[in-house]
């Protein structure tokens, strides 16, 4: 919530650093991990290889 308006994290990065795109799984951070959903999706795609490849 951003003055009482729900907006997206990408809409609300993109207007606080004036980005014209943002990769929000770098920022947007899991709270029990600690990890950022970059990091876990990253891990998973390790995991992944292995199974299938």
């Amino acid at each position: 919530m951003v003055e009482g308006k729900e907006k997206s994290m990408q809409v609300w990065l993109k207007e606080v650093f004036g980005w014209s795109s943002v990769q929000t799984y770098v920022f947007a951070v899991h709270e029990e991990s600690g990890k950022t959903l970059s990091q876990i999706r990253e891990e998973y795609m390790e995991q992944e290889k292995f199974i299938v490849g």
